[in-house]
C-alpha cells in the first residue's frame, strides 16, 4: 500500500535543477514583449521544439506518459530550461505554467491506484533593474501537484481529459525570500515536469501529457508610464544575452 504522502513525494522528487544537463537546444524565441533565450531540454526529448504565441512558449509533448499495471509503478520526467528577459527592461512579474493530457484508471483497487502530474521549478535571478545580480542567494524554488486522481475517489475512467496550471509571482517571492526590492529583468528558469502512475494487483493506471505552456506576465505599458503631466512612452530596443 502506498500512502498519499509517499506518492506526493515521489511525484515531486526533482533533479537538481541547476545542474541538470539539458542536451537538446532549440535556441532563442522572440515573443511580443518577452525573449526566451537558450530554450532547451534534457536528452529524454519529451517536449520537442516550441512555438510562440504572444509571450507564451507552447510545447506539444510526444510519448510523455506513465503506465502502470499489476502492482507496478511508473515515473517519467522531463526537464526544460530557458532564460527569460523582457525586450525593453520591463520587470518580470508572474510565471504562468499550464499543462494538459488524458488519464485512465481501471480494474479492482482503491486510492493506491493513482495518477499524478507534478512539477518543480527553479528560478535563478540573473538581473535586477537591468544590472547583473551577484548577491547570494539568488535562487527561488517551487513545487506543485497539478493533477491527482485515484480509483477509489474518481472511479474507473477511460481517457478523460485533465489539466492543471500554476502562477508563480516572481517579484513577490524574490522580495519575501531573497530581499530583492528592485525589478527582476532577467531570470533563468528550469522546470522538472513529472508524471507518475501507481497500480495494484488487479488495476491499471495511465496518464499522459499532450500540452505544456510557459508564459510570463509583465506590466501593461500604461503602468510603466512616468508620473507627471502626460504619459511618456517607454521605448527600448530588444536586448540579447
Amino acid at each position: 500500500m502506498f500512502s498519499k504522502s509517499l506518492m506526493t513525494a515521489a511525484a515531486l522528487t526533482a533533479v537538481d535543477a541547476l545542474t541538470a544537463q539539458a542536451t537538446i537546444v532549440y535556441g532563442d524565441y522572440e515573443g511580443d514583449t518577452i525573449d526566451s533565450l537558450d530554450v532547451s531540454e534534457d536528452d529524454k526529448a519529451r517536449f520537442g521544439a516550441p512555438i510562440v504565441s504572444g509571450d507564451t512558449l507552447v510545447f506539444t509533448p510526444l510519448n510523455f506518459e506513465a503506465l502502470a499495471a499489476s502492482g507496478d509503478i511508473d515515473l517519467v520526467d522531463g526537464t526544460l530550461s530557458t532564460i527569460l528577459m523582457p525586450a525593453d527592461d520591463s520587470p518580470l512579474i508572474t510565471l504562468e505554467l499550464f499543462e494538459s493530457g488524458f488519464f485512465t484508471l481501471s480494474g479492482e483497487g482503491d486510492e493506491d491506484t493513482r495518477v499524478i502530474a507534478g512539477l518543480a521549478v527553479t528560478i535563478n535571478i540573473l538581473e535586477v533593474d537591468g544590472e547583473v545580480y551577484t548577491d547570494n542567494p539568488s535562487i527561488l524554488n517551487f513545487s506543485e501537484i497539478l493533477a491527482d486522481f485515484n480509483l477509489e475517489d474518481d472511479g474507473e475512467n477511460l481517457l478523460p481529459a485533465w489539466s492543471g496550471s500554476v502562477s508563480i509571482d516572481i517579484a513577490e517571492a524574490a522580495e519575501q525570500e531573497l530581499g530583492i526590492t528592485g525589478d527582476i529583468t532577467k531570470a533563468a528558469v528550469v522546470i522538472d515536469n513529472q508524471l507518475i502512475a501507481l497500480s495494484e494487483d488487479d488495476s491499471v493506471a495511465f496518464i499522459d501529457k499532450k500540452a505544456f505552456e510557459i508564459g510570463i506576465v509583465v506590466p501593461e505599458p500604461a503602468s510603466l508610464a512616468l508620473v507627471g503631466a502626460g504619459a511618456i512612452a517607454i521605448m527600448g530596443r530588444r536586448r540579447y544575452a
